[in-house]
């Protein structure tokens, strides 16, 4: 695990304090995408967003993945109606779930 790069100056010091480093911010940037954050997990987000690039570049891939899954999901969707497990495999799951 590689350590993450401490931001210098008088910012990276403020984001340090307020737990808004790569680490702590990171799950703010999938959820973000979700629904929208409580303003003092927003405020953070934006906060670190505004000073590292990388977290930027994280936010945009999450971005094309999900315009990409959401288009895939309309395609497969469009094509014979929705998808329904077979009862046979149904009745196999349920048996292995229910063994320990």
């Amino acid at each position: 695990m590689t350590q993450e790069p401490r931001n210098p100056g008088l910012m990276g010091r403020l984001m340090d304090w307020m737990g808004a480093n790569c680490r702590n911010t990171n799950p703010f940037i999938s959820e973000s995408l979700d629904h929208p954050l409580p303003f003092s997990r927003w405020w953070r987000l934006k906060l670190h967003l505004a000073l590292c690039e990388a977290c930027r570049f994280y936010l945009d891939q999450l971005r094309v993945i999900q315009k990409l899954a959401r288009r895939l999901g309309k395609e497969d969707n469009g094509l014979d109606g929705p998808r329904r497990l077979r009862p046979e495999f149904k009745e196999q799951l349920k048996q292995t779930l229910k063994t320990p």
